[in-house]
């Protein structure tokens, strides 16, 4: 959930964590109204969707929070919902939520632009780059090392000849 606000920040979302991590893992979509969505009191989204992950799921017209234990108060955000949906997450890869998740919402898939593509060429190269220096670093100080010890060595056996 968090690296989906990060990569979707007008996407109102929610996360309600149980700390019991025997019970059942729900992941509830919240679609608000349209007359809220065309309001704007709701952004982004597919279709004005709201997102909570929670322990239990909830009832419908339920007041989402942002907690551990249910005590918060409601998203600033919260519209009540005109309807629900939940993925069950519990033992199930990533990959198979997400699809399940962009199903449901009828999200799609954004592909990187020309520009995103050569940012991320660009940060590949900069991590690339920043493997050979820390292993040039590396072997720099190893040979810094060693020449201290031999140092010291040779000012021990100069002080135990005299």
């Amino acid at each position: 959930m968090p690296r989906l606000k990060y990569h979707n920040p007008a996407l109102s979302t929610t996360v309600s964590r149980s700390v019991a991590q025997d019970g059942p893992a729900t992941l509830t979509v919240f679609f608000a109204p349209a007359d809220a969505v065309d309001a704007g009191v709701v952004t982004g989204g597919a279709g004005g969707a709201a997102v909570g992950s929670e322990g239990v799921s909830q009832a419908r017209n339920t007041v989402p929070t942002s907690s551990t234990s249910g005590d918060k108060a409601p998203s600033e955000d919260y519209v009540p919902t005109q309807r629900t949906e939940t993925i069950e997450c519990k033992d199930r890869e990533p990959e198979e939520i997400l699809s399940e998740f962009m199903r449901v919402t009828g999200a799609r898939e954004v592909l990187p632009t020309e520009e995103d593509r050569e940012e991320m060429r660009s940060l590949r190269d900069m991590d690339e780059r920043s493997g050979r220096d820390s292993e040039s670093m590396m072997e720099v100080n190893r040979k810094r090392r060693r020449e201290e010890e031999l140092m010291k060595r040779a000012r021990s056996d100069v002080g135990s000849a005299l």
